[in-house]
């Protein structure tokens, strides 16, 4: 039975670590066709040339799903421990859900280090997501 980690794994995880090399990696200012490649954002609506302040005003207003989960991230402080109404909030799965793989694990505060145990102990099929 596939699981939210699997698809944390397959579907969010590598757009991060991609934005992550990006901007650790290139130089500004940032061509408009990088920045739509790399993020996801619609190339029509881009200036030419970005700064890194630019493109995270634009991340943190973007209705993208991945940018979303970060504008919620940042609305919840950017937690090194998690609730499960915080993770219920950012990865929009139902608070029920997140409740009982929390009490399955024994993570009602989860670290986090420790989501990936978290999201495992959540099935697919209880989400909004599919592989």
């Amino acid at each position: 039975m596939a699981t939210f980690f699997d698809y944390y794994k397959k579907q969010i995880r590598p757009r991060i670590e991609q934005a992550d090399v990006f901007l650790k990696t290139a130089s500004e200012p940032y061509p408009a066709e990088q920045i739509a490649s790399v993020f996801g954002l619609c190339n029509t609506n881009l200036q030419p040339l970005w700064t890194k302040e630019q493109l995270i005003c634009q991340l943190q207003n973007s209705s993208e799903g991945l940018w979303q989960m970060f504008q919620k991230e940042l609305r919840c402080g950017l937690p090194c421990v998690y609730t499960a109404d915080q993770i219920s909030y950012i990865y929009d799965i139902a608070l029920e859900v997140v409740e009982q793989a929390a009490e399955r694990t024994g993570l009602t505060h989860c670290p986090k280090s420790l989501l990936p145990l978290l999201f495992d102990a959540i099935e697919l099929n209880q989400t909004q997501y599919s592989l």
